[in-house]
């Protein structure tokens, strides 16, 4: 019998949670040529997050998939949360620690269509990015900073379809991690650009100033 990842309490208090979900959620996972524990555990904790509520869809996808060959997805565990709605609220790496927390806000948005994040101006605000802008933030399991930093970039890829925010697990990531000189998390990358990084969870008026910068 396999152990479950997520505990009877833990079960209990996510189903009321997830009492307030209104939409079927997409998540779907791309899997790579070959198995490793990080796509397993992936896998397997978004399977136990669709039986505590049906309105979750998943789907795990080959590497040969044509989503992902569109989106030039190269590494895997990568999950897709509402892709089929337009959005890009992106997972590169396991949710593992901290993050899975970030992965259950991501569904909880899509699903009840609420951003508790924004207020009305910064709202407005960051509906005036008219261009593809890839936002990237580098995060690590045991660090409690990097949620809020994760659900703010997704809350702003919710609220406008033209940003992609990625969650990018630093450690399984080491190549990316490097090119971008990743010391401390969470570490914020705008358009991929060395001229727009921040580091550290920025407050959500300051971050949306950054990214209307570009």
């Amino acid at each position: 019998m396999v152990e479950k990842l997520i505990s009877e309490s833990d079960k209990a208090e996510l189903k009321k949670e997830f009492d307030s979900f209104k939409n079927d959620v997409d998540v779907k996972i791309i899997k790579g040529p070959e198995e490793n524990e990080f796509t397993a555990f992936t896998i397997n904790f978004v399977s136990e997050l669709a039986e505590i509520s049906d309105k979750i869809k998943i789907e795990v996808l080959d590497s040969d998939h044509n989503i992902a060959k569109k989106e030039e997805i190269t590494f895997f565990p990568h999950i897709f949360i509402g892709y089929d709605r337009g959005y890009h609220i992106e997972f590169m790496g396991a949710p593992i620690g901290y993050e899975a927390r970030s992965l259950i806000e991501a569904i909880k948005t899509v699903s009840t269509k609420k951003t508790e994040l924004l207020d009305d101006n910064l709202r407005a605000k960051i509906k005036e990015v008219k261009k593809p802008t890839k936002i990237h933030v580098f995060v690590t399991p045991t660090c409690p900073y990097c949620p809020n930093s994760v659900i703010l970039s997704h809350t702003l890829a919710y609220e406008n379809k033209n940003i992609r925010a990625i969650c990018v697990e630093a450690s399984e990531n080491s190549e990316l991690s490097q090119r971008f000189n990743v010391s401390s998390v969470p570490q914020q990358v705008i358009n991929e650009s060395f001229d727009h990084i921040t580091i550290g969870a920025q407050p959500p008026a300051k971050f949306v100033a950054e990214i209307l910068k570009i």
